[in-house]
């Protein structure tokens, strides 16, 4: 990640697998130190920090929809 760059890769099922639409490069900004604002091609995600830790960071949409990254593998 630089300059606020990253690459983002999105996934949808077809049927029992999950295949890689690809991948994008997307910027993000940290605002008010809660707010994570997404934008790629032309799209624009807002998201807001609900816990981060070392081994977690949870983000609630402006969808209302709860998103967890974790370090577990799988």
């Amino acid at each position: 990640m630089t300059n606020n760059n990253f690459l983002l890769e999105s996934f949808e099922n077809d049927g029992d697998d999950c295949v890689s639409l690809g991948l994008m490069t997307a910027t993000y900004t940290l605002s008010e130190n809660t707010t994570i604002i997404i934008s790629f091609e032309g799209e624009m995600l807002s998201v807001e920090i609900i816990v981060i830790s070392i081994q977690e960071l949870t983000l609630l949409t402006s969808k209302n929809e709860t998103l967890v990254f974790n370090k577990t593998e799988g």
